[in-house]
Parts: structure tokens; C-alpha cells; sequence
């Protein structure tokens, strides 16, 4: 995952702020209601995950593995360890992003861009069916499908849409103006784990490049 792939990498935050619902609630109400609830009940998540990026061709670009946690409100840290070590942290109020083979530490404020992105919405901030256009559509395969279309003109995003299995969210894909489509699966999936909040605190290495924007 390259550098330019970062708000798609926000944005995944929005699948593992869903990733479980308890399976005495998997099978009540619609995708909607389900999804809604979802959000509601997870405060925090530490998971795997594998993210696939797709072209505009559907042709596969890259893959990358890795642990993601969350907290809410607004902290999260991937770890991508496969096939480039990278990390994004934030405390809700900085994002780091650090390329240790690039020895280069990238500093941003939360600001409203990132405030009003799926990735914000679903560490515990702003309301679903404000930010989105939610439709139900239906069941394909072992999933049930949500899709969910950005209000604001200048999203990055054309469509979010999201896979709902027997254990909760199990898919999400994400396809973006320019045509191309991440796809992320969970695994190894712990709900609302006792998390330090020194996890979401980052203190870049000596002799790193220091970029802030």
C-alpha cells in the first residue's frame, strides 16, 4: 500500500468499527438496521485484516495484511506489515503515517476533511444517515449487502458497500473517483477489548524526514 492509498486506508476503519454483530442479533431486522447497530454496540476492535486495491480494470494492484485497532471516539492504528511495514495512527486529534523504508514520517491534523470521512462516522463521530444515502441490497451469496452513497459532492468515494454475514461484517468495498475499488476482509476478530491509549500515540524515530502538513 502506497502513500496515495491513505483515505481508502481511513475509510477502512468504517468496516472494523463494524466487523461483529452478537449472533443472537445477527439474523434481526434488514442490512440497514443491522449495520446501525453495529456501530452503536462496538466501542473498540483489534483485528487482522487483508486489503486487495483494484484498478479501474478490476485488475488486482496490491494486496497488504496487517492488525488494525480502534477506539472510540477517533483513535485507530493500522499496522501493515505485508508486503510494505507501514503504519497510521491517530489520537483524534493527529494522524502519523510512517514509511519506515522511506524513513519518512507524514503529520496531519484531523481536520473537517477527515472528520466527515467513513473513517471518522464510525470511531464515534457524526451520524450514519446524515453522511449517506443507506439501500438494502439484499442477500448475494452468504452476504447481505449494504451500499452506502456519500451526501457531499467532493467525496472522495462514489459508493461504500458493505457484506454482512452470519458473524456481522465480513466485506467491504470501497470504490473511489478515479475507478478504483479496495476491498477489505477481517480476521482473528476481538470485540471491544480493553485497548492503552498510548497505542494511538506515535513518536516518530530518530534520523526520520518529519513532513507536516
Amino acid at each position: 500500500m502506497k502513500m496515495h492509498y491513505l483515505t481508502l486506508s481511513l475509510a477502512a476503519v468504517m468496516a472494523a468499527m463494524l466487523v461483529i454483530v452478537p449472533a443472537a442479533q445477527a439474523d434481526e431486522g434488514d442490512g440497514i438496521e443491522r449495520l446501525k447497530r453495529s456501530i452503536d454496540e462496538l466501542d473498540s476492535l483489534r483485528a487482522g485484516f487483508e486489503q486487495t486495491v483494484l484498478d479501474s480494470e478490476f485488475t488486482v494492484d496490491e494486496v497488504s495484511r496487517g492488525t488494525v485497532k480502534i477506539k472510540k471516539p477517533g483513535r485507530f492504528r493500522w499496522d501493515y506489515t505485508e508486503p510494505h511495514e507501514q503504519l497510521i495512527v491517530s489520537n483524534g486529534e493527529k494522524v502519523w503515517m510512517y514509511e519506515e523504508d522511506l524513513m519518512q514520517v507524514t503529520i496531519r491534523d484531523m481536520d473537517e476533511t477527515l472528520a466527515s470521512s467513513p473513517a471518522m462516522l464510525l470511531t464515534g463521530r457524526g451520524d450514519l444517515e446524515d453522511s449517506f444515502e443507506l439501500e438494502d441490497s439484499g442477500k448475494a451469496g452468504e452476504l447481505h449487502w449494504v451500499q452506502l452513497v456519500p451526501r457531499v459532492q467532493d467525496s472522495e468515494f462514489e459508493t461504500i458497500r458493505v457484506g454482512l454475514g452470519e458473524e456481522g461484517v465480513e466485506v467491504m468495498e470501497l470504490r473511489d473517483n478515479l475507478g478504483q475499488t479496495t476491498r477489505i476482509e477481517f480476521r482473528t476478530i476481538e470485540r471491544n477489548p480493553e485497548l492503552d491509549d498510548e497505542l494511538f500515540e506515535f513518536t516518530p524515530p530518530d534520523g526520520v524526514d518529519v513532513v507536516e502538513q
